[in-house]
């Protein structure tokens, strides 16, 4: 009698060949999508339109998702610090959701079709916690890009007149986050139980570093309040970007999106501190 092997393929009876069992194909849902993009960036949302290319064999198209991701993300940044502060308030949903909608409208055009006919067939499709990492990943370089940037237009000419020694203290904290954000790269990667240790061990500890090195900046502010306020502004920012790490590590452990709406908070406070520093 021939035998079925579930795991490995299957033989067949009329010609005796072993014809191995081909993995069913999986894809992100418009909606996993669409969450990704108003919850992290539109760039979160392309690195999965990207993915569900590659899937469905058009790897030939698939620097259209991730480019739409980037450009849409960039005009969205560009958009964050033209608005007018009177309109922060509006901007603050605005801006991701016509994001989210933008890449979902384009996400539905390139595979609407074959996502549709996937799921009509029974197809299954990779649960919402798979899009925690690109989610989390995109906003926090999209943070990190806003801190950079925010804080030498914010000091450029205070630094430019600071000692050798107070910029390489600011180097070493960036490098500190850049650090940190190792984590991501590892969960793209596929290493899901590395990237949430790695949060734990690594990324968290960074932070906190970053943090306990802005005090060091505190001894060049001779006095000066502004300075002063603007350095307890970044010691913040990273004691908030630990505690908001923390979840994103739960979540990625966990397999869930219960802590989403406490992150979002968190996502909320670092705007209030970051928004200051244009």
């Amino acid at each position: 009698m021939d035998e079925l092997n579930q795991e490995t393929g299957s033989l067949d009876s009329s010609n005796q060949v072993f014809r191995p069992e081909m993995p069913e194909k999986k894809y992100y849902s418009l909606k996993t999508i669409y969450g990704a993009a108003f919850f992290g960036t539109p760039l979160a949302a392309g690195i999965l339109i990207r993915r569900n290319f590659i899937n469905a064999d058009e790897d030939s198209k698939a620097l259209l998702g991730l480019g739409a991701g980037v450009f849409m993300t960039l005009i969205l940044l560009l958009l964050a610090f033209l608005i007018p502060d009177e309109y922060d308030k509006i901007a603050r949903f605005g801006l991701p959701l016509g994001g989210a909608l933008g890449i979902k409208y384009l996400a539905d055009h390139w595979q609407g079709h074959f996502l549709k006919k996937h799921d009509e067939n029974g197809g299954s499709f990779y649960s919402g916690w798979r899009a925690v990492g690109p989610s989390m990943g995109s906003l926090i370089l999209v943070v990190g890009l806003i801190f950079g940037v925010s804080y030498f237009s914010h000091e450029e000419t205070t630094m430019a007149a600071m000692p050798n020694e107070y910029k390489e203290i600011f180097q070493e904290i960036v490098e500190h986050e850049s650090k940190a954000e190792v984590c991501f790269n590892l969960y793209n990667e596929g290493k899901v139980d590395e990237s949430a240790a790695y949060i734990h061990h690594t990324s968290i500890p960074e932070l906190k570093k970053a943090a306990k090195l802005v005090d060091e900046l505190d001894a060049y502010a001779n006095g000066d309040e502004n300075m002063l306020q603007h350095h307890a502004s970044i010691r913040n920012y990273f004691l908030v970007q630990a505690m908001r790490y923390n979840l994103i590590a739960k979540a990625i452990k966990e397999r869930n999106s219960a802590y989403d709406a406490q992150i979002e908070q968190y996502d909320q406070r670092i705007e209030e501190l970051t928004k200051d520093w244009e």
